[in-house]
Formats: structure tokens, sequence, C-alpha cells
């Protein structure tokens, strides 16, 4: 069986192309992509959130149905085939591996897994196509829901690239979401390595309290009131694991170039997803009770989460993205400005109160626009104004330092929240 670890670090089925012809219709017919960054295909009911400077092939999309649609980075050494399958084309996922694999006369293993209840399966191939080695994860969703699409995901680079591309084919794969909601729980790759089926009671609904596993516990005291917070390491290491890829994708960008700013708010959006509904039991033991309040008194529950999270102690991770994920800074009631206002966010999102991300190169900093009304320092962003929030200062919403009071140096990211 594929190892999950080792992959994360390194229609009807007879109205289908064959696969060896295109594979190597995309290396004849590849043109420079157009720009792509979150794409919503409609019709055949996903969207992507592609690394800065994919996009899609369109001399092969052209005459596509959209059922069938190809993407790939600049220099045309990797890309992800996306293939939209009529429902109960297939009696399981793995039947789309075999499927793909006979077509491709493909070498390679792989295991099946849960995507968000749904029967998935996970693949690491190799295959020759126009005299060209090539080898790539693949991904196959079977879905069991009414009207609803199957999909088989192809990743795939030169054999001679492969190294050099391994990081992105894992993004673009775990940018995948089969919907709306979608968007906000883990990525298939991430999934594959730590599944999430622990907040569904079945297929489609949502149990924020249940916990699948736990083998560390934070007490945490906030005001007069303790709590007991529950972890789970595995589901820790796997949102690291995604940081760390990111962090080595965005590296590869050019410092303050137009994609390297792109590929940052890309950075935050994959972080931000991955920890979500991760974040579901946090939310539930600190929060939830308190969500009465929200209509009464949206800023006191604001300043509340505020408070929980300035508690935290300041901590670097001194790796390449000098980030711990937003799971992880909770577990260890610690982290810097971007974990913890990225917490902060999610938090705030849970109670759909509208924020957003602000970061600054000039002022090295990070902090949270939050969407109340209040006196004090605010941002303003698309038409609304967001208080600042301190993350690592305990002082109240609306409270700015004077050296970074000037809201030109503030840069403000859309993260998530579905409003």
């Amino acid at each position: 069986m594929i190892s999950r670890l080792k992959a994360l670090k390194e229609p009807n089925a007879r109205d289908f192309k064959p696969l060896s012809l295109l594979i190597a219709v995309l290396w004849v017919l590849a043109l420079f992509p157009s720009s792509a960054a979150q794409i919503q295909v409609q019709e055949a009911g996903y969207c992507i959130d592609l690394p800065e400077g994919w996009g899609p092939v369109e001399s092969y999309n052209r005459d596509s149905d959209n059922m069938n649609l190809s993407f790939s980075n600049k220099a045309y050494t990797a890309f992800l085939n996306i293939i939209a399958f009529s429902p109960d084309s297939f009696g399981k996922a793995k039947d789309m591996f075999n499927y793909v694999k006979t077509q491709l006369k493909a070498s390679g293993e792989g295991a099946s897994f849960l995507f968000s209840g749904e029967n998935a399966y996970f693949a690491d191939l190799r295959f020759k196509s126009s005299g060209k080695d090539h080898r790539g994860y693949f991904i196959f969703i079977n879905s069991d829901k009414r009207n609803s699409f199957d999909y088989a995901l192809l990743c795939f680079s030169t054999v001679k690239d492969y190294t050099k591309n391994h990081d992105s084919l894992l993004s673009a794969l775990d940018s995948f979401a089969n919907g709306e909601a979608a968007k906000l729980f883990p990525g298939p790759v991430s999934q594959f390595y730590y599944p999430v089926n622990y907040l569904f009671t079945d297929a489609a609904s949502i149990n924020s309290t249940r916990i699948r596993k736990t083998d560390i516990i934070v007490p945490v005291q906030i005001g007069e009131e303790r709590y007991v917070l529950p972890f789970d390491s595995r589901e820790i290491d796997a949102t690291k694991v995604v940081v760390d890829r990111e962090a080595r994708i965005l590296s590869a960008y050019k410092t303050e170039s137009r994609e390297a700013v792109d590929a940052w708010k890309r950075f935050y959006r994959v972080i931000y997803r991955d920890n979500f509904h991760r974040l579901d039991k946090l939310y539930s033991i600190l929060f939830k009770d308190k969500e009465q309040d929200v209509k009464a008194n949206r800023v006191s529950l604001a300043a509340g989460m505020l408070k929980f999270v300035q508690g935290f102690k300041y901590i670097r991770t001194g790796t390449t993205a000098d980030l711990f994920s937003p799971l992880s800074a909770a577990s260890r009631l610690s982290g810097d400005c971007d974990s913890r206002g990225l917490l902060y966010l999610i938090l705030l999102h849970h109670i759909d109160i509208d924020s957003v991300l602000l970061v600054s190169t000039r002022y090295h900093h990070s902090a949270v626009g939050v969407g109340i009304a209040g006196r004090g320092a605010k941002i303003y962003f698309k038409g609304r104004n967001y208080m600042y929030a301190e993350v690592t200062d305990n002082v109240a919403i609306g409270q700015v330092p004077k050296s970074m009071a000037d809201p030109s140096g503030w840069i403000p990211i859309k993260l998530g929240y579905p409003k």
C-alpha cells in the first residue's frame, strides 16, 4: 500500500478520451496559460486554487464542455487534468484508478481513503507518453450524493522535472474543492494524510463536537473559567506538512514581485482552509456556549476571543515557513503574529463576524481587521471599515501602536469568509 507520509513529504467511462492521447495532446498544444488563482467550474461543480503562475491550458480547454479541463505551470513541466464523470459511471473510486492505470499502461500503487466522508483513492503512478517518462499523483473521488459528479484528478510531471515540481503537484491537487462547503475543509491530499471524518455524522452533515482521537491535553483558563482542550499530535503534524510544503513553494518567488504578493496571499488561503474545521472542537469547548452573546454583544465576544489569543507566548519556528499552523499554535498556546492572526480570524468566522487578515512588509507584522462597530483605529477595505485588532499585545480592539498607525502600510487579505 502507498505510504501516506512518504507521498506527502517527498461522464461515462466509455466516453472518456484515451488518457495516453490526452497526455500527448497536452504536450503538443501547450500555450502560455492565462493567469489563474481561484477558478470556479460551475458546470462540473468544483473549484481550485492553483499555485501562483499556474493557469488553464487554453488550447486544450477551448473545445471542452468543462467536464475535462487541463491546467499547467508556466514552464509546462507540470499538469493538472480534472475529469468530472456523470454519477454512477464507476462503482467506486478504485474502479476509476484501475481504468486510468490501464489506459496509461502505468505502474504504481494506491490506497483508499475518505474525502469528506466520500469514497476516494490516492495513487502514485509512472507512465510513458510521447516518448517521455512521467510521474504523478492521481486522486479519484466517487460521490454517493445524488446528482453529484465523480472526479479524476491527474497531476503529473516529466520524471526529469518531478523532484522540482513535487510540492506544486501536491499543492495543486490539494486545492481541489467539490462544492462551496468543501472550501472550508482540508483538501484531498491533507485528508489522505489525516482524515477529517470525525467532523461528519454522515456524508453531508457536520458534527463539530465529536472528537476523533486525543493524545495532547492542554489546560486553559479564561477569566474565572477553566477548560481542557484535546488535540491529536498526528493532526497537528498534518497541518505542519501543509505549512512547510506551501512555504517551500512560496520561497521560489522573487520577493516583492506582483507574483510573490499573489503567492503570499494564496499561502494564507491554503493554511486557513486546512485549519478552519480542524478548529471546530476548540471553538465548541471555549466559545460555543456563548453564541447567544453574538447578537446581544458581538464586540464582547470578539474581545473575549482576542484576549485568549493575546495570552499566548510569543514564539517563532525558525523554519522556512517561520509559522505555526493555527491548530499547532492553539495546542502550544504560543505562536507569532501570523499564527495568532490566522487563529483569531478563524474563530471570528466561526461566529460569522466578517474579518480580514492584515499583513505588512513595512511593519513586519500581522494583525486582524474585525468587522464590528466601535471607536479606534480602522482599516477601510472593499466598502467597509474593519477595526484594528492587535494579536500579540494585550490591548483592546481599535488600539494600534503609533509606529503602525498608517493604514497604507497594511494589506488586507480576505480569507475564506463565505458571505
